[in-house]
């Protein structure tokens, strides 16, 4: 059993305590990824009115009580239909909904006691497995309740973790953003602000520099503002949303040996900026085999996050390269906001 597999059963356990404390609540959906686990959760009305820290450290003990039972956990694979009946009659449709939509016609169950969801294996033998877990925080959003956490195989593991945690905390760039002025979370996007406006510049600058020779290739539309109403310290303010596209760049050659000559050269070149801005220490890359041959450059967070910031495609067959720096420029500002980058 990996770490993944220990936060989905951390996540399940969470779910339990949930309905134990707060019964017909909805299990909307949960996640596991590389720092935790989270679960959504909908609460039926009456029940509870107002979440704060205090259910979540009810929620915690609850929590530890269900991992000191050493409560046995089965996994079940059942029809995609027949679970999305089993638990529709268990009373949660949102779950039922989510086995439906599934693309296998197999579907994994979790069962501890009389609880049972979907949730992918291998699973450990019970719940005692889970050693060391802490919930971190809640998010409210139109009615529903988002629960994250972390859990590892052994305490000092965790105790390490949190100590991370708390310095990535310190420069988390969706917390200095908005206080900093850069940019503001708008229905799913951000709202760049003076400041990010600035950088996007930067990036944009940087970008025609190094392409100078290439008439053929032009700059992706970078800023495309429109105006939008947004709430800003309990006043309207207007900014602006950059349309930021990103880049991204065909290069077709003649031959081989150009096509070779054209990977060399997108490697140098994004090297190169990963050294200005400077994100060169943070960066993993991962090559992927096939008939698209891959280059991911792929970039960790101050929590030990990774998401693509960069990649280079090869089509040897069709002799074509297909690159992106700023893959994802919303990713890219937040390293630069993270690391401190001066503008």
């Amino acid at each position: 059993m990996n770490l993944y597999s220990l936060r989905h059963v951390a996540k399940e356990i969470l779910a339990i305590a949930i309905l134990d404390l707060f019964p017909g609540t909805q299990l909307i959906d949960g996640d596991v990824d590389e720092i935790g686990f989270s679960y959504s959760f909908s609460f039926s009305q009456g029940i509870l009115t107002v979440f704060s820290d205090r259910e979540l450290e009810h929620i915690e003990d609850r929590m530890i009580q269900i991992i000191q039972e050493k409560r046995p956990i089965k996994q079940l694979e059942m029809m995609r239909e027949n679970a999305a009946d089993f638990l529709d009659h268990l009373g949660q449709r949102e779950r039922a909904q989510v086995a439906l939509d599934q693309t296998s016609n197999i579907i994994s169950l979790i069962e501890i006691g009389a609880f049972r969801d979907i949730c992918p294996g291998p699973f450990p033998e019970h719940t005692g497995e889970v050693k060391a877990f802490k919930l971190q925080r809640f998010e409210t959003d139109d009615g529903s309740v988002k629960i994250s956490g972390t859990a590892f195989f052994e305490k000092h593991e965790l105790k390490k973790f949190l100590k991370q945690y708390k310095e990535a905390a310190k420069r988390d760039p969706l917390v200095i953003g908005p206080k900093e002025g850069y940019f503001l979370p708008y229905e799913g996007e951000w709202v760049y602000l003076e400041k990010g406006v600035r950088l996007l510049q930067v990036l944009k600058n940087f970008w025609e520099k190094e392409h100078i020779d290439f008439e053929q290739i032009s700059f992706s539309d970078s800023l495309d503002p429109k105006e939008v109403h947004v709430a800003l310290e309990e006043k309207k303010k207007i900014a602006s949303l950059s349309m930021f596209k990103g880049d991204f760049v065909t290069i077709k050659c003649a031959g081989e040996q150009e096509l070779e000559q054209a990977r060399i050269s997108s490697l140098q070149f994004m090297e190169k900026a990963f050294k200005i801005f400077p994100f060169d220490q943070r960066i993993r890359v991962v090559e992927q085999k096939g008939p698209i041959e891959g280059i991911v450059f792929r970039v960790s967070d101050g929590y030990g996050r990774e998401k693509t910031l960069s990649y280079i495609e090869v089509e040897r067959k069709r002799n074509v390269l297909h690159r992106s720096l700023f893959y994802s420029p919303q990713v890219w500002i937040a390293q630069m906001v993270e690391i401190g980058v001066k503008i």
